[in-house]
């Protein structure tokens, strides 16, 4: 597990880094309030997707002021991983911008579905909440997402996000050993 580790850091820092980790702020002519409230998308092969601030009401209720991608059959997870699949399959950055708002509604969708986001305390008792979401393909292609939380005020570091990978996938490799990520060479530039 120790290997598994080092290579997870090392490859984690790695994508971070060259990921540039630009935030996705609700804009500033909004009529929405912007709440300190937070979603992160990170990947172990790609590293982090995006973040998001929430406004107010997709907070309280789940509501956004665009449509929230929906289909006959789909529950949360499988909305959420097509949206993963879609937003990775882009290798222009500036493509990627036109899905932001599509990830985020995907994601807040799945988030409001699991027991993390019902165990998070009141908004009105902590300075702020961080909502992530880590996703991996096993050896037989198959996705896994874990959600963690956090508390702050600031949005999380990149440090932060990989202590919180490594708590997550350990607690998922402990019940289900065969299922860890496979480790890809990184992309030349």
């Amino acid at each position: 597990m120790d290997d598994i580790k080092r290579q997870t850091q090392k490859r984690f820092e790695q994508l971070a880094n060259a990921a540039g980790w630009q935030a996705h702020l609700p804009p500033p002519e909004a009529a929405e309030t912007a709440v300190p409230v937070w979603l992160y998308s990170v990947s172990h092969d790609s590293g982090p997707r995006l973040f998001s601030q929430l406004y107010l009401s997709a907070y309280r209720d789940g509501k956004f002021p665009f449509e929230i991608p929906k289909g006959p059959g789909f529950e949360p997870w499988d909305i959420y991983a097509g949206a993963i699949a879609e937003f990775d399959a882009i290798k222009d950055p500036a493509s990627k911008i036109d899905l932001h708002q599509h990830m985020i509604a995907a994601q807040l969708l799945y988030a409001r579905s699991t027991r993390t986001w019902e165990a998070l305390p009141p908004l009105n008792s902590v300075p702020g909440l961080h909502f992530v979401v880590f996703d991996w393909l096993d050896k037989k292609g198959v996705r896994h997402m874990r959600p963690a939380a956090a508390t702050g005020v600031q949005p999380l570091s990149i440090e932060a996000l990989c202590e919180m990978f490594f708590l997550a996938l350990n607690l998922h490799l402990a019940r289900n050993p065969h299922e860890g990520p496979v480790f890809k060479e990184p992309a030349s530039a």
